[in-house]
C-alpha cells in the first residue's frame, strides 16, 4: 500500500484482525488484505471475522429488516454459505450450525454441504468430539460429520 491511497479508496477502514481488515463505503462492507486487496466485495452490511480465513457476512433486506447471514472462504474468496440463514455459529471439525428464518436448525460443512437438513429441533449443539447432540420431539440424539444418526435410540430410553 502507497500512503494514503487506500483511505482515498474507503470511507471507513477498521482495524486488521488475521490479516483482513473490514472496510466501508456508504452502507456496504467489505474486507481487504494487509496487501490492501479487496478480498470480499463491498456488498454487505455486516461482516464478521471468524476463524483465520472465514468471514460471516450478512445483508439487512430493508423491506423486512432481517438480517441474512453467509459464510465466505477468504482464502479463495468464495461464498460457501449463502446469505440466507438467520443466524450461524461456526464450531469443530469445519461444521456451522445455521438457523433458518422460519426457526429450522440444520448442519452444514465448510465446503457448503448441507449434513443435516434444517428443522424444527428443540436443541441443537455445535460438534465436539465428533458428534452433535440434538433434540426434537422424540428425544435426545447424537449425529456424525456426516450428519447420520450414530446410536439406535435416543437418551433416556433402552
Amino acid at each position: 500500500m502507497k500512503g494514503n491511497k487506500i483511505s482515498d479508496e474507503y470511507e471507513e477502514i477498521e482495524r486488521f484482525d488475521k490479516g483482513y481488515a473490514p472496510v466501508r463505503n456508504g452502507e456496504k462492507k467489505g474486507l481487504i488484505n494487509t496487501s490492501g486487496k479487496l478480498v470480499v466485495p463491498l456488498l454487505y452490511n455486516l461482516i464478521f471475522m471468524q476463524y483465520t480465513d472465514i468471514a460471516e457476512v450478512g445483508i439487512t433486506r430493508p423491506s423486512d429488516q432481517l438480517d441474512q447471514v453467509g459464510l465466505i472462504n477468504l482464502k479463495n474468496s468464495q461464498m460457501f454459505v449463502p446469505p440466507i440463514y438467520e443466524f450461524i455459529s461456526l464450531g469443530e471439525d469445519n461444521i456451522a450450525l445455521v438457523k433458518t428464518h422460519d426457526g429450522k436448525t440444520g448442519y452444514i460443512n465448510f465446503s457448503g454441504k448441507i449434513i443435516f437438513q434444517p428443522r424444527k429441533l428443540e436443541l441443537a449443539n455445535g460438534f465436539s468430539d465428533g458428534l452433535a447432540e440434538i433434540k426434537d420431539e422424540k428425544g435426545t440424539f447424537f449425529i456424525d460429520k456426516s450428519g447420520k444418526q450414530v446410536q439406535d435410540r435416543y437418551h433416556g430410553q433402552q
